[in-house]
């Protein structure tokens, strides 16, 4: 139940987040363009490691540590929220820190389809459903790095436009999307 909470306490929290970054940021003099983009690509990931914890709390088994909701949790507290201080501070030497937060959302999507046989999740009844969900992991773990490389690699390359950066981060984003629905998908399945 707590993990339900924290999931749904995060998402909540996200999208104000995001909107407060939208109107409320925008109109501060010292806030710039990329300061904005980097406030909301840290509230996406927000929303979207709340999912995999609350993904992570339908799953679980028994009383153990639940380690992908500890996992999404600390990799929220490390990407998101030292992007958050980054861009309210000024402090750059924060953005060091994301990396890590990446990695932790990476293990955290990847702990369970990793560890378990295919039919040990507690909502999975075939083969073929713990298939999905794990394709639907890789996919989502796939975009966490594929992002960062977007954000990093690409930037620095001279023949890559804005316009060419911006259909990646939407690329990204849409991978993402679909990769937590094929989840969200396999866990409904019932044939």
């Amino acid at each position: 139940m707590m993990w339900h909470r924290l999931g749904c306490i995060g998402a909540a929290t996200g999208v104000l987040i995001d909107a407060f970054g939208a109107h409320g940021l925008r109109s501060k003099p010292n806030i710039k363009p990329r300061d904005i983009e980097v406030w909301e690509t840290a509230a996406r990931y927000q929303i979207l490691s709340s999912i995999g914890i609350i993904i992570a709390a339908n799953i679980h088994e028994g009383s153990g540590v639940n380690y992908p909701a500890v996992l999404f949790t600390t990799g929220t507290a490390f990407f998101s929220f030292t992007l958050y201080a980054l861009v309210l501070t000024g402090v750059k030497r924060l953005g060091a820190l994301a990396p890590i937060g990446g990695l932790l959302m990476a293990a955290g999507i990847m702990d369970r389809p990793l560890n378990h046989s295919a039919t040990s999740f507690t909502p999975m009844v075939n083969p073929s459903q713990a298939l999905w969900f794990r394709l639907g992991c890789l996919g989502a773990c796939i975009a966490v790095f594929t992002g960062a490389f977007g954000a990093h690699g690409l930037k620095s390359r001279s023949d890559i436009g804005p316009y060419e950066l911006e259909v990646w981060e939407k690329a990204v984003r849409y991978q993402m999307y679909h990769s937590f629905g094929i989840v969200i998908a396999s866990m409904a399945h019932k044939g």
